[in-house]
């Protein structure tokens, strides 16, 4: 509803000319900036910076997630495997855990970090799209979102751990679509329970 400044035709040049670069690493650095961009020179609470803000938490899950993971691989993953090894009892040295039947190295594809990254999306969308006011309550939906996707991330590992027999079902087969849907139901969950008042009307 404005006319278009200086700045927005240099950050719209910007984003044109990193789609047409192959890379999809360039597509998901332009979103980021014009997704800063929307967040820094719109108005408080106003749509195009809500917006914006949804588009930021979509790059976590496109290229941030993914270079954390690969910047800080080991600490990240030696806290997914010290979770099982709480969970279970079992040896756990760095990524590696074991049991008397198999030893498992936790490798980045099955890292917590990508699940929390959606995670963020999803609350992230919910809670730009009904305008939730950003406070306690949104900040506790958001760690509880985030801690369902690492426990049942935690309890498959285990299970692979668990039962090794079965390692390639859970690993890759039916118990890792029983994962992924009970965690994004969890997700979806928590998020429209922390924003039911908006959603909702609920007190």
């Amino acid at each position: 509803d404005r006319p278009p400044r200086s700045g927005d035709v240099a950050i719209a040049a910007t984003v044109l000319a990193a789609t047409l670069f192959p890379p999809p690493h360039a597509s998901s650095l332009a979103l980021a900036l014009a997704a800063l961009w929307a967040i820094f020179t719109s108005p408080a609470r106003s749509a195009l910076r809500r917006s914006g803000i949804i588009f930021l938490t979509i790059t976590g899950a496109l290229i941030w997630g993914r270079l954390m993971l690969a910047m800080f691989s080991r600490p990240l993953l030696d806290i997914d495997a010290w979770f099982v090894s709480q969970l279970l009892g079992s040896g756990h040295s760095g990524n590696m855990i074991w049991s008397d039947r198999i030893r498992l190295l936790v490798a980045p594809g099955c890292s917590s970090m990508q699940g929390m990254s959606l995670a963020l999306v999803f609350w992230a969308t919910v809670n730009q799209f009904f305008d939730v006011r950003f406070g306690w309550r949104a900040a506790l939906a958001c760690l509880a979102a985030l801690a369902a996707t690492v426990g049942i991330n935690v309890l498959r590992i285990g299970a692979m751990l668990r039962w090794p027999e079965h390692l390639a079902e859970i690993h890759h087969g039916l118990g890792w679509h029983i994962a992924n849907w009970t965690t994004l139901v969890l997700v979806v969950a928590i998020c429209l329970y922390g924003a039911r008042r908006e959603i909702f009307g609920a007190r």
